[in-house]
């Protein structure tokens, strides 16, 4: 793991197995300290092969978690899409988008996640 910045944020890069355990956790906790323990206590993120600090393990866990945690309508409002132009843009159908924005349904934590990405409203720099 190596610090990298990013339009003024510090961003670390992780490994795809780092990433991976991180969305599994998602799941799992509704706290975020929690999460960022839980996370931080895999095999994974433990082997200190990656020459991240705890620090850099820390920051790059809240911004997953936060991430994660962010809603349909956070993110249109955040790229300044409206919700029926990110349906078209990554070709879900209006209605789902609409379902997921008022919480009748929810997506997997990753499609917050790559909605996210390629929007840039998070980066998550992997090997």
């Amino acid at each position: 793991m190596k610090s990298e910045t990013h339009k003024g944020a510090v961003t670390v890069i992780i490994t795809n197995e780092q990433y991976y355990q991180c969305v599994v956790g998602l799941r799992k906790y509704k706290d975020k300290e929690q999460y960022i323990e839980a996370v931080l206590k895999t095999k994974e993120w433990r082997s200190g092969e990656d020459g991240g600090t705890d620090e850099d393990r820390r920051e790059m866990c809240s911004i997953i978690y936060d991430a994660g945690h962010r809603t349909v309508a956070e993110i249109s409002r955040a790229t300044g899409f409206s919700i029926r132009q990110l349906a078209l843009r990554f070709g879900f159908s209006y209605n789902t988008l609409l379902h997921w924005a008022d919480g009748t349904s929810e997506p997997a934590y990753s499609v917050y996640l790559m909605l996210q990405e390629l929007m840039e409203l998070i980066v998550i720099p992997r090997e």
